[in-house]
């Protein structure tokens, strides 16, 4: 007898899902949990995609230059509040589990951006391959509160560094958390007496810029996605993304400094480079290669903020 095997044809292409009955709260207060159904897995069986709380940043412009900022660029709009009846203002839900590579992960030469199918080939899951390596998620981050010691010592040790160098989206997110104007506002704005608040923004990091195409970022799979650069129709190359998220990093510091906040840099084990000198305020870089000289430069912006509201 003869018998006939039938293998699943994939099509492979963007997707819309019904994200809004992925937010909840788990025993973190991470806005999380939930899952996407879908029929992803073996033989068109289904899945359960699970959100962990990253996200997705909202509608960005490419640009050769972001000095100034240009108006679509609501990613990089400090101050924007989301606007229910508008998609392009808000953030969505990161769910790497749903994106799939259209043709190689790992060659760049095969990288496209049109709609691969229907095809036999199983190309691969950005959860699933090298353990999830290709779409990383950083730890939750907290929102500006009083903390103790220990509750910060415990908090700095959970921490998990994963996923390359991103220099503009944490800036970003410290100039959300921390403008008087924005979405933290009624929390921030002014003291309990009034007063306005004397703002600083420490930005240490231990590397420079280190992106990659082919991880899933804030920006989607950049591979595919293409969010950030000129030419859509050229796969973008880590040189060019690096650029890119130097050109943001830069916009970014102006932004955050032109609000009247004081912004600190440190280079950890890394070089001061231009871009991070010219990210601080003035007599505000300092580079340590040790623990020791991470504790002076510490110690030394303490005093300094310390004699900043002495003065006032």
């Amino acid at each position: 007898p003869s018998s006939t095997t039938t293998l699943p044809q994939w099509t492979y292409r963007p997707v819309s899902y019904d994200v809004s009955g992925l937010k909840g709260a788990n025993g973190n207060g991470l806005m999380a949990g939930g899952g996407i159904t879908a029929p992803i897995g073996p033989d068109h069986s289904n899945r359960v995609v699970n959100w962990n709380g990253c996200i997705e940043e909202r509608k960005t412009v490419a640009s050769a230059s972001y000095s100034p900022i240009p108006g679509g660029a609501f990613d990089l709009n400090i101050d924007l509040v989301p606007d229910s009846a508008n998609d392009q203002t808000r953030w969505a839900p990161a769910l790497p589990g749903l994106v799939f590579a259209r043709t190689s992960l790992h060659d760049s030469s095969q990288w496209v951006q049109a709609n691969v199918g229907p095809t036999t080939d199983d190309y691969a899951n950005l959860l699933d391959t090298d353990g999830g390596a290709w779409a990383s998620c950083p730890s939750p981050s907290r929102k500006l509160s009083a903390i103790t010691s220990g509750d910060l010592a415990t908090y700095l040790n959970a921490l998990v560094p994963t996923g390359g160098t991103y220099h503009d989206i944490g800036l970003t997110w410290g100039g959300r958390l921390l403008s008087p104007t924005g979405l933290f506002a009624a929390e921030n704005a002014t003291t309990a007496s009034g007063a306005q608040i004397t703002r600083h923004l420490v930005f240490m990091t231990d590397g420079e810029i280190d992106t990659s195409p082919s991880v899933y970022d804030s920006y989607g799979w950049p591979a595919a996605d293409r969010r950030r650069i000129l030419n859509p129709a050229i796969a973008p190359t880590k040189a060019e993304q690096d650029d890119i998220v130097a050109a943001r990093t830069a916009a970014m510091c102006e932004r955050i400094k032109g609000m009247n906040i004081t912004v600190w840099v440190i280079a950890f084990g890394t070089a001061l480079t231009t871009l991070l000198e010219d990210c601080a305020s003035d007599g505000s870089a300092f580079q340590a290669n040790s623990a020791t000289q991470l504790n002076t430069a510490f110690t030394e912006i303490a005093s300094k903020i310390a004699n900043l509201r002495l003065s006032d």
